[in-house]
């Protein structure tokens, strides 16, 4: 392997194990985007359902009180009172899934904060850690290759040398056994 290729399969690497780690945290925050988004879907359903209850109720009171109107006037004041008490329980309940709301934001953000802080570490270990060592590990591919790209040409020069040895050696051992 030529020395792009080492480092271009050791960036396949790092970019596999980085995708992996995004898809990941990609995964966990859709995830969770989608449980507050469901729940958020939930509640505003369940406003809407009380929303039109509280409607139709406060219709019918409406047609009662015109119908008892002309009746009592007592009885006319007892249910304006109770229209308000229930506009009051109603304005609670709201303020209280106000309030529900407003703490889940700030679990959000709390959450996406650490998320974020999460990912800074991954970076910086990257940094610090693994871009050092990488670069360590090239610097020990490159000096092994530059030392062993010259020695290549010394190698194919020492097996000629050889093979001319033998042929002498073998000349020299034949002309001495027809001597001897």
């Amino acid at each position: 392997m030529t020395d792009n290729e080492l480092l271009v399969a050791i960036a396949d690497i790092m970019d596999q194990k980085i995708n992996g780690i995004r898809t990941e945290v990609g995964e966990e925050i859709k995830g969770f985007r989608t449980e507050v988004s469901e729940e958020i879907k939930g509640f505003r359903t369940e406003i809407k359902e009380f929303k039109t209850e509280v409607s139709e109720e406060i219709k019918g009171f409406r047609t009662e009180i015109k119908e008892l109107k002309t009746e009592v006037s007592e009885e006319i004041n007892g249910f304006r009172t109770e229209m308000e008490e229930f506009k009051t329980e109603v304005g609670e309940e709201i303020n209280g899934l106000k309030e529900d709301i407003s703490s889940l934001r700030i679990e959000l953000k709390q959450d996406i904060s650490e998320l974020k802080h999460d990912v800074l570490i991954l970076k910086l270990d990257n940094e610090n850690n693994i871009i050092p060592r990488l670069q360590n590990i090239e610097s020990c591919y490159i000096s092994t290759y530059n030392r062993y790209k010259y020695s290549v040409e010394t190698y194919e020069t020492l097996v000629a040398d050889t093979q001319m040895l033998k042929e002498v050696v073998a000349e020299h051992s034949a002309i001495l056994q027809k001597i001897s």
